[in-house]
């Protein structure tokens, strides 16, 4: 009995291969697929420039329009807002993180924090790159400038100094660059666990 099955299976296998049908005509195009790009809302610019401990300079271009998650605009009082958005390049390689706290009864900059990877991914031999940070309580000078503020939308100019470090660099680095990026707004609730 097995051996007819097997028999039977074998034969109709060789029919089905040597049985081939004329194809029929194209069907309409299926729906597109989801969009997986990136979205571009905005930029971060700018230069790291500065000297190596070899002595060499360096000037490292950047430019960051990619948004892999969004900006916000915090209302945390009456008057105060935090500001957080972060751009990068398209490799993923360069990146700038800009937050901080506006006063708009002193319009003064507190509690600022700018970090992130100067990459120029243009470059032909190989991407230079620059790790950067700085942490600001109080903004007296010129690390955020220029500032305009919108509805959902934020720019202004930036400036990051990366203080020599001794013996082997004797000169400060300097990171500069502007912004202009949308934002999502968001509202900050407080309150004490228990109350």
């Amino acid at each position: 009995m097995r051996i007819v099955v097997l028999t039977a299976t074998f034969i109709i296998s060789l029919l089905s291969l040597g049985c081939k049908r004329k194809e029929g005509p194209q069907g309409p195009p299926g729906p597109a697929g989801q969009d997986l790009t990136r979205p571009k809302r905005g930029f971060i610019q700018g230069v790291a420039r500065g000297r190596d401990n070899d002595g060499r300079d360096f000037t490292i271009p950047f430019y960051y329009s990619f948004e892999p998650y969004p900006g916000y605009r915090t209302r945390i009082d009456n008057y105060t807002e935090r500001f957080s958005f972060y751009r990068e390049d398209s490799l993923g390689i360069g990146y700038v993180s800009i937050s901080f706290k506006y006063d708009r009864s002193t319009r003064s900059i507190t509690d600022l924090q700018i970090y992130g990877e100067a990459a120029d991914i243009d470059a032909r031999d190989f991407i230079p790159t620059y790790t950067f940070s700085g942490y600001y309580m109080n903004v007296t000078g010129d690390e955020i400038s220029d500032l305009v503020i919108g509805e959902d939308s934020i720019s202004g100019k930036f400036k990051v100094v990366m203080q020599a470090s001794p013996p082997n660099n004797l000169y400060p680095d300097i990171v500069s660059g502007s912004f202009g990026v949308r934002l999502l707004r968001t509202r900050e609730y407080n309150r004490m666990a228990g109350q």
